[in-house]
């Protein structure tokens, strides 16, 4: 049984009862889902999460893709970089500024 800690000392646990997931919330069951149901639940937090923490660390982001920039490198780390950059300050950056997510083309070899 996994146990997360939210703040405010609510305690959220998750057990599994045979071919069910059951999500506990203060130990009164909040949601009892089948086992695809959890599946599809955990990737929609997952995706989630992750776009929080592209949110987190647009700042790191942002100054990494700018070392690429200035050195002219043919990929980039996003391919719109002024989606993290709010206001005035995006003014600066034109749209062919970044250069965007890198592509592998495979290609057969010559005979």
């Amino acid at each position: 049984m996994s146990q997360i800690l939210i703040p405010q000392y609510t305690q959220v646990s998750i057990r599994q009862e045979g071919t069910r997931v059951i999500i506990l919330h203060n130990g009164k069951a909040l949601m009892d889902l089948t086992w695809e149901a959890a599946k599809q639940l955990s990737r929609a937090i997952l995706v989630k999460a992750l776009l929080a923490e592209e949110e987190a660390k647009a700042w790191d982001i942002i100054a990494d893709q700018a070392i690429l920039t200035r050195t002219r490198s043919p990929f980039g780390l996003t391919s719109d970089l002024r989606r993290y950059i709010r206001g005035k300050r995006a003014g600066g950056i034109e749209s062919q500024s970044v250069v965007g997510t890198p592509a592998i083309i495979r290609m057969n070899p010559k005979k």
